[in-house]
């Protein structure tokens, strides 16, 4: 004979629900979970503080285009840094210090003339700021607009 139905769901129902609950526990099998195991990963977001970079070469790379140079000059014995490259344009230059202290000297020696920096940890771009703001994207880092401070703006400007 068998088993009859009130032993059936007394003995056995559990025994099936307990067998198919890890089949649902993740949900439904879809088109929409497929999708998402193939969609490509994000992009890392660069570092709030710019990162630590050892040449001006790989600033330029990182930044990925934002910085407009297609041909990079060194300064030979740069004062203030340990590396320092200029677009051949001249308007783009890219230091690379030796720690942060470095780049607060570069931020202070800048009273001097004014301009706008993205700082890194322990490194600077100096360009415009439509560049300066590309190139954030990219590399994280601080821009700081520096305004030119007397005696030296008043030098500049004298007739």
């Amino acid at each position: 004979m068998g088993i009859s139905w009130p032993e059936l769901l007394r003995t056995r129902l559990p025994l099936l629900a307990a067998a198919a609950l890890p089949l649902t526990a993740c949900g439904p099998l879809s088109d929409t979970t497929a999708a998402s195991t193939s969609s490509p990963l994000a992009t890392p977001a660069p570092p709030s503080d710019g990162g630590y970079y050892n040449a001006p070469r790989t600033i330029v790379e990182k930044a990925a285009g934002s910085i407009p140079c297609s041909d990079l000059t060194e300064t030979e014995n740069v004062i203030g840094a340990r590396e320092q490259v200029t677009c051949s344009d001249g308007n783009i230059v890219i230091r690379v210090h030796d720690n942060h202290q470095g780049v607060d000297g570069q931020l202070d020696m800048m009273k001097l003339t004014g301009g706008d920096l993205l700082t890194g940890q322990n490194w600077t771009v100096n360009a415009s700021p439509a560049i300066l703001r590309a190139a954030r994207v990219h590399l994280g880092g601080k821009i700081t607009h520096i305004p030119c401070e007397p005696p030296a703006c008043a030098l500049e400007r004298s007739p």
